[in-house]
């Protein structure tokens, strides 16, 4: 955490399963791509440059993709007089405090958190979800223990910095 004047930043570095699921994700992109640029490479020594278009262009495509799945990876977390800024590796997000309520997520919240937003090993850090207990939000996580979430009127977010009480006690004295 780092503070000056009235404004406080908030680290989210991404641990547990979604640093894990991050991982695994990488590997399953850079694994795929480098079937293809091998396919690449084999159309052009054959002369096949139909087959190696394709291959390249997939290749291109899952580079891209790859790309877009890290967008939303959360990075800090600005706390001001009014709002609460959420960096993302290619985004940001403004939330205003006014009638803000924020609080940490107990720990039946967060396994139900990280039963929502997993399948198939791969666990989603980012995206938006409707939940029967912590209803519709939208999700901002590097690591889904430190979970807090921010209603406001531009909707809830849950967000995981690094210091989850920290950062509760900044969102509260900024929002009065």
């Amino acid at each position: 955490m780092t503070v000056s004047g009235d404004q406080a930043t908030f680290s989210c570095t991404a641990e547990g399963v979604v640093a894990a699921s991050r991982r695994r994700l990488g590997f399953v992109f850079a694994a795929l791509g480098g079937v293809l640029v091998a396919g690449v490479l084999f159309a052009i020594l054959t002369r096949q440059l139909f087959a190696g278009s394709l291959a390249l262009f997939l290749a291109l495509g899952v580079f891209v993709i790859h790309r877009m799945s890290r967008e939303l990876e959360p990075t800090e977390l600005d706390v001001k007089a009014g709002s609460v800024s959420i960096f993302m590796r290619h985004a940001l997000r403004r939330l205003p405090l006014e009638d803000a309520v924020v609080r940490r997520l107990e720990p039946h919240e967060i396994d139900h958190l990280a039963g929502l937003t997993s399948t198939g090993g791969f666990v989603a850090g980012a995206g938006g979800f409707d939940s029967h207990i912590l209803g519709e939000f939208d999700l901002y996580a590097s690591r889904l223990e430190n979970a807090v979430l921010l209603e406001t009127t531009d909707g809830r977010a849950i967000v995981t910095p690094d210091q989850p009480d920290e950062f509760v006690a900044a969102v509260v004295a900024a929002a009065s």
